[in-house]
């Protein structure tokens, strides 16, 4: 048997080659390439970076200066690194785009012109070095000291164990549709039930996620004091009045009327020692809805379903509590038009829970004191 070609052969292999080479050409040739935008990459960088400061914290809602800090602190610490042909700076810039604008990776692919698995690994590459440095600037607090707020002036002062307030809110969550059932809140929304605690200097000192929307927050709360959320001795935390009143949580009177905006609404000054306590208690517990407020009308995220799922928002929660305080640290703080309307939903959302009971008599006696010294 013979082993070589024919001239036959040899011709009808070498058009069948032609053919071939022809076809790749003509595909190569009609190809377009998908992102034809002017500023593209790291093109549109370098145009934000050397934009005016207001155009800066328009589009990434952060000061130009702490975002270079921030930056330089991530790289210096190994968190976030520059990659073959997308530099570190860029990629924290696709995180604050979908988060600050409520974009979603094919947006944000769109306007920095890369692909959309690029920006997926950009999102997700900025999440984990922002959650390595959340333990540096999100921590609970001592009880060493008394907060500003409460030890300057009398009006508070029989609040000077309280170290702080903690809440319950809502983020709306992207689950499968048969699981869909227990996330459901008492608002019909798919969201998962997110427990925050916070100082009185507008800083997070505890986030708690992952819990369906249907959870009741005393659950969500019991559950956290099982894990790692810490009260010192003789400390307390300011809660509303869905939540027990304990040794650890000061709750207001149920029943009397407490509201800071109702009753300012209504021109009502307190009556008794329990409103008195009640609106003083309110009074101080705003700075929670305050905070809840900023963040959910400076980070759309935050209040909008989103496409990544329980698992994945869950650690993007802890990095924007993270860039909060880092902002706050660094003395940035902005207060939105709509943050207060916000506040006053969620406060409003809560005073309709079912109260919970009080299981210690010895802080019930505190109350009253406290009411008394008023």
């Amino acid at each position: 048997m013979s082993y070589y070609l024919t001239k036959h052969q040899k011709g009808l292999l070498i058009l069948l080659y032609f053919m071939l080479a022809c076809t790749v050409i003509l595909e190569l040739e009609e190809r377009q390439p998908f992102h034809t935008g002017f500023l593209c990459g790291n093109d549109y960088v370098q145009d934000l970076l050397a934009a005016p400061p207001d155009r800066f914290l328009q589009v990434l809602f952060i000061r130009k200066e702490i975002f270079l800090e921030l930056i330089d602190e991530l790289q210096e610490k190994g968190l976030l690194n520059n990659s073959k042909y997308i530099k570190a700076t860029e990629k924290m810039m696709h995180f604050l785009y979908i988060i600050s604008n409520g974009q979603s990776t094919r947006q944000a692919g769109e306007r920095f012109q890369r692909g959309q698995e690029t920006i997926y690994k950009s999102i997700h590459g900025v999440v984990e070095a922002l959650c390595s440095l959340y333990p540096e600037y999100v921590t609970q607090p001592t009880g060493n000291t008394i907060p500003k707020e409460i030890s300057q002036g009398d009006k508070y002062s029989q609040f000077h164990h309280c170290i702080g307030v903690i809440d319950g809110t809502f983020i709306p969550a992207k689950v499968l549709l048969r699981d869909q059932g227990p996330w459901r809140s008492h608002k019909g929304i798919i969201s998962q039930n997110v427990l925050m605690a916070v100082n009185f200097d507008m800083s997070i000192s505890y986030v708690c996620v992952g819990w369906e929307g249907s959870t009741h927050d005393s659950r969500v709360l019991t559950n956290a004091l099982k894990n790692n959320f810490f009260v010192p001795p003789n400390r307390y935390y300011l809660a509303d009045a869905g939540y027990p009143l304990t040794r650890a949580f000061l709750t207001p009177y149920w029943g009397t009327r407490y509201h800071l905006h109702e009753q300012a609404w209504a021109h009502m000054r307190p009556q008794t020692k329990k409103e008195l306590f009640n609106l003083r208690h309110a009074s101080l517990r705003n700075v929670i809805e305050r905070i809840f407020g900023i963040l959910k009308e400076k980070y759309p995220i935050l209040r909008r379903p989103i496409e990544y799922f329980v698992p994945v928002q869950n650690q993007m929660i802890f990095a924007i509590k993270c860039l909060h305080n880092y902002q706050l640290r660094k003395g940035q703080i902005e207060m939105h038009q709509d943050s207060e309307s916000e506040a006053s939903e969620e406060a409003l959302v809560n005073t309709r829970q079912t109260p919970g009971e009080p299981n210690d008599r010895q802080i019930s006696l505190v109350q009253t004191q406290m009411a008394q010294d008023m």
